[in-house]
């Protein structure tokens, strides 16, 4: 009894870490990409999921100049983004059929802007989401 009540008492503060960070809210880019009801439900059903969309939308990727030195940017698949300033990643996922790659980062040029989006590899987003959140990353 006294074990459990001490393993709660040291959970409780991490629980409270990422109540903090919960949003109250969806961000409204994810209402582009997904059904309401379904964003709605997130909130209660499933607010970590919420909280993992919304920190997906800036920081999945970047975007980058293509350095000259890499070789020829034509040599990346190409994608249409009307407004760099205020990309949607979840929005070209779904229409213009990008993905990542777990292991490795995934290279997209922007039509001729001479610029790359450079998804992060879903290892090194997952590390940064849990290291965002205060979980500990098993190589630490």
């Amino acid at each position: 009894m006294i074990r459990t009540l001490f393993m709660l008492f040291l959970l409780t503060p991490l629980a409270n870490i990422q109540a903090q960070k919960m949003p109250a809210e969806p961000d409204s880019r994810l209402y582009a990409a997904f059904d309401s009801a379904y964003l709605e439900r997130l909130k209660t059903d499933n607010p970590n999921l919420l909280l993992r969309w919304n920190y997906y939308l800036d920081n999945a990727f970047i975007i980058s100049d293509f350095p000259a030195a890499k070789g020829e940017i034509t040599q990346y698949p190409e994608v249409q983004i009307p407004d760099i300033a205020n990309v949607n990643i979840l929005v070209l996922e779904k229409t213009q059929s990008l993905h990542r790659d777990w292991r490795k980062p995934t290279f997209y040029r922007i039509g001729d802007t001479g610029k790359v989006l450079m998804y992060y590899s879903g290892e090194d987003f997952n590390r940064k989401f849990k290291k965002w959140i205060g979980e500990p990353s098993p190589r630490e």
